[in-house]
């Protein structure tokens, strides 16, 4: 017997046709708590705020475990912010997004969001702090 863990449910998690938005805003979407420092999601933020400075057609979208924090807030670069959602919205918020970054720190043992965006063919950034990769 194989134990295969850490796997996605194809029929909610796949290529569907995009969702209908506007195509000057980039969607760029965000999944993890800020409060879990080896998920990166400070760093992520830090890099999306200037990214949002130069590029003013960039929209945030962060997915979370947890509520808002304060330190998020005062960022304030988050244009769409949920928190505990059920996977059916996960799969639409991928739909939705243009881009999925996840800027994880080695200890990270395993990204299934990173795997659930991928499956929904989003292009994705993704770290292993210091060392960037990007996935398209």
């Amino acid at each position: 017997m194989y134990l295969i863990s850490n796997g996605i449910d194809s029929k909610l998690f796949y290529n569907k046709q995009k969702i209908s938005k506007n195509d000057d805003i980039i969607n760029i979407l965000l999944v993890g708590s800020y409060n879990i420092i080896w998920k990166g999601i400070r760093e992520g933020l830090e890099a999306l705020k200037i990214v949002k400075f130069l590029k003013h057609n960039i929209r945030i979208i962060r997915v979370s475990q947890t509520p808002l924090t304060n330190e998020e807030k005062e960022i304030g670069i988050i244009d769409e912010y949920y928190y505990n959602i059920k996977p059916e919205k996960m799969a639409d918020l991928y739909n939705y997004s243009d881009i999925f970054i996840s800027p994880s720190y080695p200890n990270e043992d395993f990204g299934l969001p990173a795997l659930e965006a991928m499956a929904c063919g989003i292009p994705c950034i993704l770290t292993i702090y210091p060392h960037i990769k990007v996935l398209i």
